[in-house]
C-alpha cells in the first residue's frame, strides 16, 4: 500500500471517460441498475455516487451492500465520514459520505487515500471535492430525479 496525500495527487493523470450506461428507470427497477453496476465493479474498486439530496445515493448503496451479503444496517456515514462493512465472503466495503468535508486535508487525517489503495470496494457519496485528485480507475454514477417515481442513472468509467 502506498501512502498518499492530496498534495501528491493534484491532477496527476488525465482520465479517459467512457459511458457505460444511461437509463431512466422507475424506483422499483433498482435491481437493473445494480446488475449493470456489478458487471463494472469487477474491474474497479472505487465508485463515486453523485446526485442531489434525496436522489437515491444511499438507497443504492444499501441495495448494493445487501447483494454482497451485508446484513448489518447500512446508513449514510454523514457524521462518521466512513462506515466499513464486511461482506458475506469476508471482503470489506468502505462507504464514505464527503458532504461535510470542507477542506481536502481532512481526508488525509482519516487515511482516505489508504482506503482507496486497499483494494477494497470504496463507495463515495458527495465526491466532488476529490475527483480532480484521483489517479486511479473509477466508476462515477450520476443519479438524477426524473419525475416523482423515476431516476436517470448515468454511469461512466474513468481510466
Amino acid at each position: 500500500m502506498v501512502a498518499r496525500s492530496h498534495e501528491v495527487l493534484q491532477k496527476s493523470k488525465l482520465m479517459v471517460s467512457q459511458t457505460v450506461f444511461d437509463k431512466t428507470l422507475e424506483l422499483h427497477q433498482l435491481d437493473e441498475v445494480l446488475f449493470l453496476l456489478n458487471n463494472e465493479l469487477n474491474s474497479t474498486t472505487v465508485l463515486l455516487l453523485k446526485g442531489d439530496l434525496g436522489a437515491g445515493k444511499t438507497t443504492l448503496t444499501k441495495a448494493l451492500l445487501s447483494q454482497r451479503g451485508i446484513t448489518k444496517e447500512v446508513s449514510s456515514p454523514t457524521f462518521n465520514i466512513v462506515n466499513t462493512y464486511t461482506t458475506g465472503n469476508q471482503t470489506k466495503v468502505h462507504h464514505f459520505d464527503l458532504y461535510r468535508i470542507k477542506h481536502i486535508e481532512e481526508l488525509d487525517e482519516i487515511g482516505f487515500w489508504e482506503y482507496l489503495d486497499s483494494g477494497d470496494l470504496c463507495v463515495i457519496e458527495w465526491p466532488e471535492m476529490i475527483e480532480d485528485y484521483l489517479d486511479i480507475d473509477y466508476l462515477k454514477l450520476l443519479i438524477k430525479h426524473s419525475g416523482e417515481h423515476h431516476r436517470q442513472y448515468f454511469l461512466t468509467k474513468l481510466t
